[in-house]
């Protein structure tokens, strides 16, 4: 079975990539309108985002192994907890218990301008 878990690692690594892909892509892309207003507002929302994604890694990196393991897989991945739980080797209660306290700490760790959305 751990050649399983290999595999969903490698594949959600592929997923990371391709979505990394894609957005540098849209990034390349001129805006619809291109021209017709001011850039700088655009270019701030871009810099806030990317601010906030390193803020959000930053305290992902903060969970233990099995944690993040569960939130690559279910959250991120969208791998059923059933599935999850047949890959990592244990229960799906277990997976149901490492996703929620990683949500718990993400809550607590995380400022509260990012949780809502606002900064």
């Amino acid at each position: 079975m751990p050649w399983l878990l290999i595999v969903a690692t490698n594949a959600v690594r592929t997923e990371w990539r391709s979505t990394r892909r894609w957005l540098a892509l849209i990034r390349r892309l001129p805006a619809e309108g291109y021209g017709d207003g001011d850039l700088a507002d655009e270019v701030s929302a871009r810099l806030d985002a990317e601010r906030r994604m390193t803020e959000v890694l930053a305290v992902v990196r903060r969970l233990s192994p099995a944690e993040r393991e569960a939130v690559a897989l279910c959250l991120w991945s969208g791998v059923s907890y059933p599935d999850a739980a047949a890959v990592l080797g244990i229960s799906e209660v277990a997976v149901r218990s490492r996703v929620s306290r990683a949500r718990s700490r993400l809550a607590r760790l995380l400022p509260e301008e990012i949780q809502e959305g606002k900064r």
